[in-house]
């Protein structure tokens, strides 16, 4: 994520208009060692939303209003699997999906001379007027982490390394509280906008 935020940032797309964010569930098996998930009111919403948002805020920003839906698809769950939410920026809209899988990316980001994705097996590829490249990004290998979470395992020695230096004092933390707080506002925005079927202002 961080690499494709560089892309989009060296301008070789141009000015972005649109995006997708796609996160799928993936196996159903993956929930075996979290089967309080099943039960809860509200699933995708709670458990990977925060995640979802913050990525699309890492990209491109407050927003200045969504609309959010969610759906009951799988009746294993009792809570919500299926959720899209529209950010709306001045000249921008990001579509962030939550779902069992309907892309074959999980980020699409369209600019006005070309387009970024990257796919699960973490291939980031870029297509301009002036041609395509690739480039494959493979997360470090450990003995405890579990294959079938891909990237997620992996991503946690780099964030808590991170957050170990600054608070050592040795550097400044990519997250912070105060920026959470934002990112879970926006999750309350969307919850609500679910509830009341309305696209509701950010402030």
């Amino acid at each position: 994520m961080r690499r494709m935020k560089e892309l989009l940032a060296s301008g070789i797309i141009g000015r972005a208009f649109r995006a997708h964010i796609q996160f799928s569930h993936g196996d159903i098996r993956l929930f075996e060692n979290q089967t309080y998930l099943f039960a809860q009111p509200q699933f995708a919403m709670h458990d990977m939303g925060p995640h979802l948002l913050d990525l699309a805020r890492f990209f491109f920003g407050e927003p200045c209003s969504l609309y959010a839906r969610e759906f009951r698809i799988d009746p294993r769950f009792a809570g919500e699997d299926i959720v899209s939410i529209i950010l709306a920026y001045p000249e921008f809209t990001c579509h962030c999906e939550l779902s069992w899988r309907t892309t074959a990316y999980e980020v699409f980001i369209e600019g006005v001379n070309g387009t970024i994705t990257w796919n699960p097996e973490g291939r980031i590829t870029i297509q301009t007027n002036t041609g395509e490249f690739s480039e494959t990004l493979v997360p470090r290998s450990y003995s405890w982490a579990d294959p079938r979470y891909g990237f997620a395992h992996p991503s946690i020695v780099a964030t808590n390394t991170n957050l170990l230096s600054a608070l050592r004092g040795e550097g400044f933390a990519e997250t912070t509280a105060e920026d959470n707080l934002k990112t879970m506002r926006l999750l309350h925005v969307a919850l609500e906008s679910a509830s009341s079927n309305q696209a509701l202002p950010v402030q």
